[in-house]
């Protein structure tokens, strides 16, 4: 079922990613004070949507009330609206938010590391909500924004990877997006860290899904060895380990 394994996978694995580098853009840009406490609220909005999703609902429809906000802080409010009714069960009413929002990602004046973020978290929603073509076009809007900034770069070359080896059934055509996220894990001035163990994870899957052996072990063995080295990441090891048991 290609919705379940969306809604299973690619925003586990995708939100994840975001949620460890999330809040970066509202810093250390010329915003002003106002607008970037109206971001932080909304942020922290997205925080606490899968542990409260009634309370962000509640929060993000008190802000968005306002009529004084930024069309940057109505962006992400709006984004955690959507997510948080999704985490709800209320798909129907999340939808219906969809077309102001993606207005407001390509209208609203922001920080284009804050636009790339909340394309990424939209895409995510939309692919859930059984949007997938529509999400493509997004990702595709995000990863042509990423190039400056590494980990949103790898972030949306992850999503649109994701994007065609799991809502577009297209394990093939997912391939050339996995080698640029892996090609962009290895120049991390720091090394790479254990959450780029999401490209090799997925990439693995999707050459196992193609009938292939030696690819995947190889590529699944060091999303192990990354995974591994981040307790938070207990979860992705074990789905790692998982697929490594059916070569």
């Amino acid at each position: 079922n290609t919705a379940l394994q969306v809604r299973s996978l690619l925003p586990f694995l995708l939100f994840a990613a975001l949620l460890m580098t999330a809040s970066v853009p509202a810093q250390g840009q010329a915003t002003g004070a106002r607008q970037q406490q109206e971001i932080a609220q909304g942020e922290q909005c997205l925080q606490h949507m899968e542990r409260d999703p009634a309370g962000s609902i509640a929060r993000a429809r008190r802000l968005l009330a306002r009529d004084d906000a930024s069309d940057a802080a109505r962006a992400v409010w709006t984004v955690c609206l959507v997510r948080s009714l999704l985490v709800s069960g209320e798909g129907g009413t999340a939808a219906a938010q969809v077309p102001a929002l993606l207005d407001l990602l390509d209208s609203a004046q922001m920080p284009p590391e804050l636009r790339i973020e909340m394309r990424l978290f939209t895409a995510t929603a939309m692919q859930e909500l059984g949007l997938v073509r529509q999400a493509g076009q997004v990702l595709e809007a995000a990863l042509a924004e990423s190039g400056p900034y590494t980990n949103l770069h790898l972030q949306a070359l992850v999503g649109m990877a994701l994007h065609h080896a799991r809502g577009m059934r297209d394990p093939a055509a997912a391939e050339p997006y996995f080698r640029r996220a892996i090609a962009v894990t290895g120049k991390r001035p720091g090394g790479r860290l254990p959450v780029d163990a999401i490209p090799y994870f997925n990439y693995g899957l999707a050459t196992l899904e193609q009938g292939r052996v030696d690819d995947p072990e190889a590529l699944l063995q060091q999303a192990r060895a990354l995974a591994h080295r981040d307790a938070h990441l207990e979860r992705l090891s074990g789905r790692i380990d998982g697929s490594l048991a059916r070569i």
